[in-house]
């Protein structure tokens, strides 16, 4: 099989994931494996596959034996990849001991860094995670809103109020945060009713 040929299949294979026949895109991306056409590319794109088939072990084996059998240098994708099996699999302490070992984080990887954090309850470096994407993308809601649930479960009410009413004024009909606003304003109101009849007794 020529060159031509396997640009044809790999570019099939690729229109099989959009329309998510991903049984058809990896017939496709076997054959190029078989030929040895676009090694690491192809890895990459069958372990996708298998994520979205929920063939999470077959994904893992591919990661571990395939991909680094075929010299792949950027060990940054082995983690990435692990990670992301991990994270599909709620299984979240192990994704973050992926994500933990690359070098270079994007914002993306952090974000998942972030989730994984907020999804085991350490809302303390989930914030820290969310924070450092924030800095970059200050209008970007779903981060504020996951910050400002952070914050409220750490009850510090304050701190999630500011990025409730921050979303509010980039999205004024946002729905949850109008929700969690409420919720963190009579929260914070019940503290210092509490911290107010504490003082009077002492």
């Amino acid at each position: 099989m020529d060159n031509s040929n396997h640009m044809l299949f790999f570019e099939r294979a690729k229109l099989y994931i959009k329309v998510k026949s991903f049984d058809l895109a990896i017939n496709d991306i076997d054959v190029l494996l078989k030929n040895k056409y676009k090694v690491p590319e192809s890895i990459i794109m069958k372990i996708e596959c298998l994520m979205c088939l929920k063939k999470y072990e077959d994904a893992e084996n591919i990661v571990k034996s395939d991909f680094m059998a075929n010299n792949v240098e950027k060990e940054d994708i082995i983690f990435q990849m692990l990670g992301n099996i991990y994270r599909k699999q709620k299984k979240f302490k192990e994704a973050l001991n992926q994500y933990s070992k690359m070098k270079i984080l994007d914002n993306l990887i952090t974000e998942q860094k972030a989730f994984c954090y907020l999804q085991i309850e350490d809302y303390s470096n989930a914030v820290s995670e969310y924070s450092k994407i924030i800095e970059k993308e200050n209008k970007n809601c779903t981060l504020l809103l996951n910050r400002g649930l952070c914050f409220a479960r750490m009850k510090k009410y304050p701190k999630a109020i500011s990025d409730f009413k921050e979303i509010l004024q980039i999205n004024p009909n946002h729905v949850e945060a109008q929700k969690f606003l409420v919720k963190a304003e009579n929260q914070e109101s019940k503290e210092s009713v509490n911290l107010s009849k504490f003082r009077k007794r002492k």
